[in-house]
């Protein structure tokens, strides 16, 4: 019998991960607890730098069209990236040449999720937020959802973030711990006034 994985969290995680089990030919469910990707609110975050070793397992991970279309969507900066400090003093460069769009893949984050989802239409299933698991005697498993549905698999896998639901029922004792590291990020407007605040590349030989 065909093994059926069922993945809670239809983030780019939990998205990835189908892509692979499909790909490597098991069925799989995604049960995500928020909307449609068709929606306009949905604005988690906006953009996501993949390493080598992440482009290099994503793609091994990915069916070549959808592989195909991430770089065609993927963001092409062509002066570097630069890292600074609130006082605009720099920490980090990494050259042109090395972000070249292929070994570092930088990309919008909604982008990345609608790409992610190519494929996925009868394995994703929208506004599912999950409540509890249960152990059936047969061996699966049945994971019930806030609306008063279930879904029954082989597997279950938890992709639904810090505060996931399925590691507070299955470890109860793992605690969540405050590292003490806050990070904030946002979208600046480029226009006269501020650009003249930003830092100038220097020539790097």
């Amino acid at each position: 019998m065909r093994l059926h994985v069922i993945i809670i969290g239809g983030g780019v995680g939990g998205l990835c991960l189908a892509q692979g089990l499909q790909k490597a030919g098991i069925s799989v469910a995604v049960y995500e607890k928020g909307p449609k990707r068709v929606d306009p609110h949905w604005l988690q975050g906006y953009q996501i730098h993949i390493n080598p070793s992440g482009s290099t397992a994503l793609k091994e991970c990915l069916p070549p069209t959808v592989w195909e279309t991430l770089l065609a969507n993927a963001c092409v900066p062509n002066t570097g990236f630069q890292v600074v400090t609130e006082q605009m003093k720099e920490i980090a460069f990494v050259e042109p040449e090395i972000m070249d769009g292929t070994s570092h893949v930088p990309i919008v984050r909604a982008t990345l999720r609608e790409v992610l989802l190519e494929g996925l239409d009868e394995a994703v299933n929208f506004h599912k937020e999950f409540t509890r698991y249960e152990r059936i005697p047969n061996g699966k498993v049945t994971a019930f959802f806030k609306d008063g549905t279930t879904g029954v698999g082989d597997v279950l896998v938890g992709a639904d973030g810090t505060g996931s639901n399925i590691r507070e029922q299955y470890l109860p004792h793992a605690q969540i711990v405050d590292t003490g590291i806050v990070g904030t990020a946002c979208r600046v407007p480029i226009g006269r006034d501020n650009r003249s605040r930003l830092p100038t590349i220097s020539s790097r030989g």
